[in-house]
C-alpha cells in the first residue's frame, strides 16, 4: 500500500502586502532599521541608510501557513536618509572654559588675581 500525501491547496501565498514592511527614517551612513508585521526579515539592501529618499529592498523568509512557507520574498519601502557627514565644530557640546579670575596659576603664584597689589608673587 503506497502513501499518498495531499497538498493543502488552499493556503495563499504570502506577500509584501501579508508582511507589512516598513522601513524606519535614519541617519546618513547608519545601519537601516524596519519591521515587519509577519515573517523575518533576512537581509536589508543597501543595509545602511543612503542621503536623500531611497528605495530599500528587504528578503523576508515567509513563515508557516502559506502556500510558499519557507521560501523568501523581496519587499521594497522607502526611507528618508538624512543629518550624518562632518562632525559639528564643536562635538562637545559646551563651552570654552572660564578664566581663572583669581584661583591661582601664571602670573599671580601667590593666589591673588594680576596684578597681586597686596598678596606677594608677580608684580
Amino acid at each position: 500500500m503506497a502513501l499518498v500525501f495531499k497538498v493543502n491547496s488552499n493556503l495563499s501565498a504570502f506577500t509584501c502586502a501579508d508582511a507589512g514592511f516598513s522601513m524606519n527614517d535614519g541617519t546618513t551612513g547608519n545601519a537601516v532599521s524596519a519591521s515587519v508585521s509577519a515573517g523575518t526579515i533576512s537581509s536589508i539592501s543597501p543595509s545602511t541608510y543612503q542621503s536623500g529618499i531611497n528605495t530599500y529592498t528587504a528578503t523576508i523568509t515567509v513563515p508557516s501557513g502559506y502556500s510558499n512557507t519557507g521560501e523568501t520574498i523581496n519587499c521594497t519601502d522607502t526611507a528618508d536618509g538624512s543629518g550624518g557627514g562632518s562632525p559639528s565644530p564643536d562635538p562637545g557640546g559646551g563651552d570654552p572654559p572660564a578664566p581663572d579670575p583669581g584661583g591661582g596659576g601664571y602670573p599671580d603664584p601667590g593666589g591673588g588675581g594680576y596684578p597681586d597689589p597686596g598678596g606677594g608673587g608677580f608684580p
